[in-house]
């Protein structure tokens, strides 16, 4: 503005500025790069905190320090909370224990229905009872168990033979 002698005013109009801006130059806090490296070890060490989070153990630890100039240096060094990870699949039983499932790569088009079947299956092939396999499975009516006694075969083989047995004799 000096080297070309024109008014502070005219020079923030031609640059479409406002006058405050040319006032006031930006200074850097001595303890600028210390906190820097204070958030950025926090945030590595608790991965799913956002600043504001940051700030307050920050704050736990004796800085003095608002949320806001955490912000500022939150996203000048372009730290991101990551995704959150998916809830791993489980098959809950009616006693509150579960079972953790981990699947293979190579079965990704199988279902926890598909599970909770072959589970039902394999009890019945083993000869339990419905209305025990109800309770484990958490079927609260008969009705929604009852979709696996097709699987009984064995019991009706087993009684069909034996009346044939009888009629032979």
């Amino acid at each position: 503005m000096k080297l070309l002698a024109i008014s502070e005013r005219r020079a923030c109009k031609v640059l479409g500025q406002h006058r405050s801006t040319q006032r006031k130059k930006p200074t850097k806090q001595a303890t600028d790069a210390a906190l820097t490296e204070a958030i950025t070890a926090l945030a590595e060490y608790y991965g799913r905190y956002g600043y504001r989070m940051i700030a307050g153990l920050l704050r736990l630890e004796g800085w003095f320090v608002n949320h806001k100039r955490v912000e500022r240096i939150w996203r000048r060094e372009g730290l991101k909370i990551p995704k959150q990870q998916p809830k791993r699949g489980r098959l809950w039983m009616n006693d509150g224990s579960c079972i953790r499932l981990r699947l293979p790569i190579a079965t990704t088009d199988l279902k926890i229905h598909d599970l909770r079947h072959t589970y039902a299956s394999i009890l019945i092939s083993k000869g339990h009872d419905l209305p025990l396999i109800g309770s484990l499975l958490g079927h609260t009516q008969v009705q929604t168990t009852q979709r696996y006694a097709h699987l009984m075969d064995e019991p009706q083989r087993d009684a069909t033979n034996q009346v044939g047995n009888l009629i032979d004799v």
